[in-house]
């Protein structure tokens, strides 16, 4: 099956290093656009669309779904929560701009008048003065928090609508906290974060996205290893129920990834292209029964360091293990329920790969 990444929170992807990173290791790039035939896609994001790369999410697709009416409520559920707790602090914040048709109903738009938006949303943002200005070059103002707020949701509840396997991408770890908030140590709360910090084969910046694309075609079933790895590693933390299964996985992780590089450093020299070693970091959903969430409380409550930290390439990168709860259960594709469901990308500045 496909594999996706959704890029959150923008339309366009600022980054280029992380779109770069994104086509190396998934079939597919997403971005949430407010509808069909949408004319200010970046260059780059039109050039991966040629190439049936970059696949645009649209909210039209949540709201014909099943899913529609629970949006709407969650939508309105967080905003009033938002209400009640910043109110006084209102006036003091900045406004953010979001498309219309990111909040409408186009079912109901065709039938209203082209500056309104669904009644239900409109008519509680409306009263409640959240909407600054709505008829600007399909524009509607928002306050910046009830815009997030507004994406989060929106986010969160798109990726529900399709039957690919499809993630929350990011490159930024605010962005992360932002849609998988901390919170307290709860059964179906715990996770675990994995970092490949410095140690993940990713394009040079100087790589341009045809080079990419083609490289990945010429050596599609040799380079699909490094993602199978991660992959299988992922699903077989999701299962461990001890704290000594998860450090057996990652040592043999730690084999096959090494292991991995070795073998495919022809692949980096032949093609001429430089590589460097970069960074991801994810949130991995895990077994939620009550032995494994008792050993995780025991062993980690109160604890700051990580859970498990190992030097990978002589010292050059390193992996590390440990535990976070967010809020995360009712937010993640049903595809991903046994592995990684968010991802941070980053990309490294130097240390080219001459030897592994």
């Amino acid at each position: 099956m496909a594999q996706t990444i959704l890029y959150y929170p923008t339309i366009n992807i600022p980054n280029e290093n992380w779109l770069k990173n994104a086509l190396f290791y998934w079939d597919n790039i997403s971005s949430i656009v407010p509808y069909e035939d949408y004319y200010n896609l970046s260059p780059h994001l039109l050039y991966l669309q040629s190439c049936e790369i970059y696949k645009p999410v649209y909210p039209r697709d949540l709201f014909e779904s099943i899913y529609v009416n629970d949006f709407k409520e969650e939508f309105i559920t967080r905003l009033n929560r938002y209400t009640k707790r910043h109110l006084e602090h209102k006036k003091n914040t900045c406004t953010r701009k979001i498309h219309r048709d990111k909040i409408c109903d186009p079912l109901l738009h065709n039938l209203i008048h082209y500056n309104k938006i669904s009644p239900d949303l409109f008519k509680y943002l409306a009263e409640n003065n959240y909407i600054v200005d709505y008829n600007y070059d399909g524009w509607i103002e928002l306050d910046s928090n009830i815009a997030e707020i507004y994406m989060r949701t929106l986010a969160e509840f798109i990726i529900k609508c399709y039957p690919e396997d499809i993630v929350i991408g990011t490159d930024l770890s605010k962005h992360q906290d932002q849609f998988y908030h901390k919170t307290s140590l709860k059964p179906d709360t715990a996770c675990i974060e994995l970092k490949l910090d410095r140690c993940l084969p990713q394009p040079a910046n100087n790589v341009g996205f045809e080079e990419i694309i083609e490289f990945k075609q010429s050596h599609q079933d040799d380079f699909a290893v490094f993602r199978e790895k991660l992959r299988e590693f992922e699903k077989n933390l999701s299962a461990c129920t001890k704290i000594e299964d998860i450090q057996f996985e990652t040592e043999k992780f730690k084999e096959a990834w090494q292991f991995a590089l070795s073998k495919d450093q022809k692949l980096f020299t032949k093609s001429k292209i430089r590589f460097v070693f970069g960074t991801l970091h994810t949130l991995i959903d895990i077994a939620d029964s009550y032995e494994a969430v008792n050993n995780i409380l025991q062993n980690f409550y109160g604890q700051t360091t990580p859970l498990f930290s190992k030097s990978l390439l002589s010292g050059i990168g390193a992996i590390s293990l440990g535990y976070k709860f967010v809020n995360h259960k009712n937010k993640i594709n049903t595809q991903r329920s046994s592995s990684g469901f968010s991802y941070i990308l980053k990309a490294a500045k130097d240390n080219i790969i001459t030897s592994l």
